[in-house]
Parts: structure tokens; C-alpha cells; sequence
């Protein structure tokens, strides 16, 4: 019987592990702003004037190109992704918590299992949904350090 028990406790501390790391973590994501801009608002809420326009990048009519980020919008000019750099000019606010780091964002959203992002550079992602918003984040990092890199905010639920 004891062996049973034992058996049952190792099962539910397996299961309490891998759903605290699941990959599809389904949290509130309307509170993660970037230079307080977040999914839904207008492209006129942004200060063009803080950032440099940038002509790198293949531009479509939906699409504002910056060197720190590049912000693609729905027909009625409301923003549906946002691929930021966070680690110069841009602050990262959960909450209202300003972020940096990989750790900071797991000690507020909670953890999820990281994936590779780009090995050569040493980053990886870690991904989060809100299913409820249909709004998917990935806050990519660099595994040395833990510095967040770029935060990818995007409409949409897979």
C-alpha cells in the first residue's frame, strides 16, 4: 500500500511540475506595454520622434519601420504586432513593472519552458498566450546572462 501511495504522490508532483512549465502558459497579457504601447492602440499613440525610421527593412502600406522596432497594423491603423529591441531604448512594463530581464518576467507572468530562438547568438524565448485576448508573447533572452533581447507582441492565438 505504502508503495501505491508513493507512486500516486510521484504522479501528481509530476503533473503539478509540467503544467507550472507548460509551453502554452495562458495568462493576461493586456498589461504588457513597450514604451506604453501595447496591442490595440493606434499607430498615433507612438512618439515617431524618440526613434529613428529605418529603410532595412522590406516595407508593406501595414507596416512602420524603426531601428528599434517594427510595428505592423490592421486596416484601420491599429497596431496587431509589435517586434521590439528591448535592451537599449525601449522599457518593457508588465503590469506596470518595468522588465529586463528573463527573471523578471517569469516572477510576474510565471515560468514556462524556454525554447531556442537563434543558437549562434545564444537566445532563446520563452512564450506566453492570453487565450481569452488571443494575444501570443514571446520575450526572447540571452541564455548567458538572462537580458531580454526582443519582445515579439502579437494578435492572434495558435
Amino acid at each position: 500500500m505504502r508503495g501505491f501511495k508513493s507512486k500516486i504522490l510521484l504522479a501528481f508532483s509530476i503533473i503539478s511540475i509540467l503544467t507550472s512549465c507548460s509551453k502554452n502558459n495562458d495568462v493576461n497579457l493586456n498589461n504588457v506595454q513597450l514604451d506604453g504601447v501595447s496591442i490595440g492602440d493606434s499607430i498615433e499613440k507612438i512618439n515617431s520622434e524618440k526613434y529613428h525610421l529605418s529603410d532595412r527593412y522590406l516595407e508593406d502600406n501595414n507596416t512602420v519601420s524603426f531601428e528599434e522596432w517594427r510595428i505592423s497594423l490592421s486596416e484601420d491603423r491599429t497596431i496587431i504586432k509589435i517586434y521590439a529591441e528591448v535592451y537599449d531604448q525601449i522599457e518593457l512594463d508588465i503590469n506596470g513593472i518595468s522588465c529586463s530581464s528573463i527573471e523578471d518576467v517569469m516572477s510576474i507572468l510565471g515560468n514556462v519552458e524556454s525554447e531556442t530562438y537563434d543558437q549562434k547568438q545564444q537566445l532563446e524565448q520563452a512564450i506566453y498566450h492570453d487565450k481569452s485576448d488571443e494575444i501570443k508573447v514571446s520575450f526572447v533572452y540571452n541564455i548567458t546572462d538572462g537580458m531580454l533581447v526582443y519582445v515579439i507582441i502579437e494578435e492572434g492565438y495558435e
